[in-house]
């Protein structure tokens, strides 16, 4: 069988360091040009313009692509974090997963939620997969169904 892959693309890292570092550049520009405005509006105004710049900075130099690989040939699954600062790998064998479920992190009154799939493992800890920059993150339905083909790759109990 061949190995199940899963990819982000890194586009979604870059319109957020760039419009974040925008929306900061603006908000420093206008601080410092304000003329009426009292101090504490104007150094308000120029923290949260270097907050929104250093988030930008931080999104354009750590974002990357995340990849999660189900591989019933190594009998693992490989999660491969990459950014420009370099790369890192988690191995997490089969025969460590005790099951696949679906997690959520958020408000559920009324908040947005995030959903993704969780490895856990038979030592009580937790493998997050799809928590991140991915499509469909919000939807409990396309976490499931990721479950259920990582799941179903590894031959593990799913959902």
């Amino acid at each position: 069988m061949p190995p199940l892959t899963f990819s982000t693309t890194p586009g979604a890292h870059l319109h957020a360091g760039f419009a974040s570092a925008l929306v900061g550049a603006l908000a420093v520009a206008l601080s410092l040009a304000a003329t009426g405005a009292e101090a504490v509006t104007r150094w308000a105004g120029f923290a949260i313009g270097l907050a929104f710049l250093g988030a930008g900075g931080a999104f354009l130099l750590l974002g990357g692509r995340q990849t999660i690989c189900v591989d019933p040939a190594r009998r693992a699954v490989v999660l491969r974090m990459e950014s420009r600062l370099g790369a890192k790998e988690q191995v997490v064998p089969f025969a460590t997963i005790a099951r696949v479920s679906v997690g959520e992190l958020g408000d559920d009154d009324g908040g947005s939620t995030s959903c993704f799939v969780e490895l856990r493992l038979h030592d009580g800890a937790t493998v997050a997969l799809f928590l991140g920059p991915w499509e469909g993150r919000s939807d409990r339905a396309v976490a499931l169904e990721r479950a259920r083909r990582v799941a179903g790759a590894a031959g593990l109990p799913g959902p």
